[in-house]
């Protein structure tokens, strides 16, 4: 019973955060929680799914071991990413600097600097510092 009062908590909380944290009158908090949620949401439903396709080497256990094992499985390997990605999402970016050498590229380039900014996750951060 108390899995599904949280599971109805999260159905209606989560459009209504999407939607107040997305709108033209953005609120952070929202934007926090339903982002977390949508990161939750994706890593249980993928490992959910590669959890049934590990299931078949074990299809000569019974049930309900068989389950169970697929299942703590699944619940451990969700803790270790979301907490990996809650981590990884709340420092700040890498910066890597890579030197490319372009063959026959125009000598008007030479010394030419591009710059990559990818999955910053800069939103969750503390601004004000």
């Amino acid at each position: 019973m108390a899995g599904t009062a949280i599971f109805g908590v999260a159905l209606v909380t989560f459009p209504v955060t999407m939607y107040l944290g997305h709108s033209r009158h953005a609120k952070d908090w929202a934007a926090r929680i339903a982002d977390t949620m949508l990161g939750a949401i994706w890593v249980l439903f993928t490992w959910s799914i590669i959890g049934q396709i590990l299931e078949l080497p074990i299809l000569g256990i019974d049930d309900p071991l068989r389950s169970r094992l697929v299942a703590g499985f699944v619940v451990i390997a969700a803790i270790v990413l979301l907490g990996w990605g809650y981590i990884e999402a709340m420092r700040v970016p890498r910066i890597r600097s890579i030197t490319i050498t372009i063959p026959r590229l125009h000598k008007d380039f030479t010394g030419a600097k591009l710059v990559v900014i990818s999955d910053t996750h800069y939103g969750p951060l503390n601004r004000a510092k």
